[in-house]
């Protein structure tokens, strides 16, 4: 899937901004926006999206993109406690 494809710019796109939106709107209400904001969903959301757009071209090298950012996540986090 392309950038300029009907799939992108009338299914993907839209899905990704409205449930984008959605996020940023329910992280304004009180103690439910202060939880969203403290796991960061609104990230972890457009992380989703952006994996599933890398994995509609190729499956396994999204797999493969996922367990390194999730290496390099882990690394950062021991380099925290370690520091």
């Amino acid at each position: 899937m392309g950038f300029t494809t009907q799939t992108f710019l009338f299914v993907f796109f839209p899905l990704c901004m409205i449930g984008y939106g959605v996020l940023d709107g329910a992280g304004r209400l009180g103690r439910f926006g202060k939880l969203l904001a403290k796991i960061r969903l609104k990230d972890l959301t457009l992380i989703v999206f952006s994996l599933c757009f890398y994995m509609w071209a190729v499956r396994l090298d999204a797999v493969l993109l996922l367990g390194y950012s999730l290496l390099v996540y882990l690394c950062g986090f021991l380099i925290g406690i370690y520091k």
